[in-house]
């Protein structure tokens, strides 16, 4: 409990941990204008807060501060002030586990209530009928994302890494999932592609009508099994996958 104290200390003095929290919350009057400037007037309070949770931006800032937050840990070499304190180096992991999805619950608490009042607000007060369960999902596929970046911030003890993972899958994989969903009209054995790869699963999860998604004829059907399936898998795999790196690393 004292170290979540002693970070939370940290987090709160941290001015980039501002910084993008603002950034985050200016998010919602920018699709708001965007809607307007557009001619496109029939929006509601529930499009601008499930386009406020599109993973393209929302991973790339909490990429940026989960990278941050734990990586100045290894950087700083504070790390060793928390294994000299008495606690075990797993226990330690699992706090930064903990802490970046609080983090991210926190992101996603400051999306919702710029959305809702800005969507409110310039649109309509109302949600679609599938508004529940693809808003959960999405958070469920952010809270997956939070949870790889501090394995990969963890098990690297870099910031580098993390900015790198990040580039990758905000920007690279997100270029690369509007595409693939075309093509799987094109060549079937894309869909299988598709609902592999992350970054996807979550520009479907958004576009989809009640768990299906639609390109022309073609349905991806199933969406919100995927997402649920695909977040707890990552989630998995990438304390997993921690646990046992932590176990071999070195502390100096």
């Amino acid at each position: 409990m004292n170290i979540i104290k002693a970070d939370l200390f940290r987090f709160i003095k941290d001015k980039t941990t501002y910084v993008l929290l603002a950034i985050m919350f200016v998010l919602s009057p920018l699709i708001v204008m965007m809607y307007r400037l557009t001619g496109f007037n029939g929006f509601t309070s529930g499009t601008v807060i499930l386009n406020g949770l599109s993973t393209d931006i929302f991973c790339a800032l909490m990429g940026l501060q989960i990278s941050l937050f734990i990586g100045k840990d290894y950087t700083n070499n504070t790390i060793r002030n928390k294994l000299c304190y008495g606690e075990n180096r797993f226990k330690v992991a699992g706090i930064y586990f903990l802490e970046s999805v609080l983090i991210t619950l926190l992101f996603i608490c400051v999306n919702f209530l710029s959305s809702f009042a800005f969507g409110s607000i310039f649109g309509e007060l109302s949600f679609a009928s599938d508004f529940v369960p693809k808003y959960f999902c999405q958070i469920a596929i952010l809270i997956s994302f939070s949870v790889m970046m501090t394995s990969i911030v963890v098990s690297t003890k870099s910031i580098k890494a993390g900015f790198m993972a990040t580039l990758i899958i905000s920007v690279i994989l997100s270029a690369i999932s509007y595409a693939l969903p075309s093509l799987a009209t094109k060549i079937p054995s894309f869909e299988y592609v598709c609902r592999s790869l992350y970054m996807v699963v979550s520009t479907m999860l958004l576009s989809s009508q009640n768990g299906t998604y639609y390109v022309g004829s073609f349905a991806f059907e199933n969406i919100y099994t995927n997402a649920a399936i695909l977040s707890s898998l990552l989630v998995v795999l990438s304390i997993g996958i921690t646990m046992f790196v932590v176990k071999k690393h070195n502390y100096k």
